[in-house]
């Protein structure tokens, strides 16, 4: 058992294909619990980041270096089939670094990346996104991004569980540092939502810069948490494009 995926237990052994999928800062993998129905020979592996989940009384990681070097020594047995990497948010950011690392190991490739609602990492370069912030001030802002269970963030014993965790990813976020290098030779496809109050459409098109193969770009209804109300179209789009690649 691999601690880092969540895969759905099943009678399937003979997959043609893993999706690994990364959840936004103070995320889970329980994010993608639902994706496997709506995948056919695709094994869908959602990342258990430490300190959530089962998880939860380990240590988080605080640094995209740390969690990179982490994650390269967790998946590599994960890596004997064609595989595909879904980012939202940081993990759009742990995915692209992840491929980056990979390639300096002279690693096998994702076939395809599928990044979403976080801006180019040339524009990442130029800004921080958070200081220091108060518990209050962070909970306002999870209440305006409309990506955190009103039930948890009306229940302190939940956000205490929750914060310190959310608080290493953000200092991943703030800290990270983007490198320029050549693009990547993998196709890209970029999503967004349409009323991210968070990042425009510009700055998902610079993605198109780190790739010298296909870019496409999509955009749903819907805000910063758009694949919670678009899942099904968005999970669509990903499975036919998986499929025409095998």
């Amino acid at each position: 058992m691999n601690k880092w995926l969540m895969r759905k237990e099943s009678g399937e052994k003979n997959y043609k294909a893993r999706l690994f999928c990364f959840p936004f800062a103070g995320g889970s993998a329980s994010t993608y619990k639902d994706w496997a129905a709506n995948f056919c020979q695709i094994e869908v592996c959602a990342i258990n980041l430490p300190g959530r989940g089962f998880r939860f009384q380990e240590k988080a990681h605080s640094a995209m270096s740390t969690l990179v070097d982490a994650l390269v020594e967790a998946l590599s047995p994960e890596l004997d089939i064609p595989y595909y990497f879904f980012g939202h948010s940081m993990g759009t950011m742990v995915a692209f670094e992840l491929t980056r690392k990979l390639r300096a190991l002279n690693k096998a490739l994702p076939r395809h990346l599928f990044l979403s609602a976080r801006p180019g990492p040339s524009k990442l370069a130029e800004n921080n996104l958070y200081t220091e912030i108060s518990d209050s001030d962070l909970i306002t802002m999870l209440e305006a991004l409309n990506g955190t269970d009103k039930d948890i963030l009306a229940n302190q014993e939940l956000l205490d569980f929750m914060l310190p965790s959310l608080r290493a990813d953000m200092n991943i976020v703030q800290t990270h540092v983007y490198a320029q290098e050549d693009p990547l030779q993998t196709n890209l496809t970029v999503f967004g939502g349409l009323t991210d109050p968070t990042v425009q459409e510009q700055e998902l098109f610079l993605w198109r810069l780190q790739t010298s193969k296909a870019f496409r770009l999509h955009m749903f209804e819907g805000d910063h948490f758009y694949l919670n109300t678009q899942q099904k179209l968005l999970t669509e789009i990903i499975n036919k494009s998986i499929q025409r690649d095998l």
